[in-house]
């Protein structure tokens, strides 16, 4: 995917909504408004013209800058989103691969299972940190919860490297643990919490509300209560289809 200029086109509603969503999370998560540069623009100019789900390139981010807040405790001094790309693209080739790996090719199936591996590896470690810092505040079941997830995420990782392997079952458990961790850290929150995460939730996609349907935005609202929810416990994405 290059940086190059992406030639002018009527823009529809979705397309938009695309470009706007994205520069809006960038700014939120920069914790200050700023101007996207021509270069931003035209990154995710690209990521729409190949076909890069918005809600990736939002978890990407949410992912990247919770790393940079966690490494250096600030992430006003990120300029640009091309601070984002190379999750953004991992994220990216590596879904397409496990949405539709060439089985009959060794070199493309090994290349998947390293991916995989790299993606399990990262996982498990981000899990355990998080459960030491809910484990720090107090939170002692969801710390329980997140260190059996990178258990699994690492008995996963040694699965990858079986010939007998399948990528949609190890989807299918990722998708299981993200649901599970999910629900531990909604139950570790107080009325309070969860009230506050849906009035974010509904502020976030309140000017939307409009132009969706009543079912496709009931969806987004729980994917970005799920969001907020991932961001305020610091927990990564496992699964590396779902889109939630």
């Amino acid at each position: 995917m290059s940086d190059a200029d992406i030639s002018e086109s009527p823009v529809s509603e979705e397309e938009a909504d695309y470009f706007r969503s994205i520069e809006e999370r960038f700014c939120a998560l920069r914790g200050a408004p700023m101007l996207l540069s021509p270069r931003d623009w035209n990154l995710i100019a690209g990521w729409w013209a190949e076909g890069v789900p918005l809600a990736l390139v939002l978890e990407s981010l949410e992912e990247v800058f919770t790393a940079r807040r966690r490494r250096d405790g600030e992430a006003g001094r990120v300029n640009s989103i091309a601070y984002a790309k190379p999750e953004i693209l991992r994220r990216f080739h590596l879904r397409r691969e496990m949405i539709a790996p060439r089985r009959g090719e060794q070199e493309e199936m090994n290349r998947l299972r390293r991916e995989v591996r790299r993606h399990l590896g990262r996982s498990a470690r981000l899990l355990k940190e998080a459960a030491l810092a809910q484990r720090e505040r107090g939170r002692e079941a969801l710390a329980c919860t997140l260190l059996i997830a990178a258990a699994e995420a690492r008995r996963l990782r040694k699965e990858s490297g079986s010939e007998a392997w399948d990528p949609s079952e190890s989807e299918q458990a990722l998708e299981r643990l993200d649901a599970e961790v999910l629900a531990a850290a909604e139950g570790s929150m107080d009325e309070a919490e969860r009230c506050r995460i849906a009035r974010e939730a509904e502020q976030a996609l309140g000017a939307h509300r409009r132009t969706m349907r009543p079912e496709a935005f009931r969806e987004s609202l729980e994917a970005m209560r799920g969001r907020l929810m991932r961001r305020g416990f610091e927990i990564p994405r496992l699964s590396l289809l779902g889109e939630g």
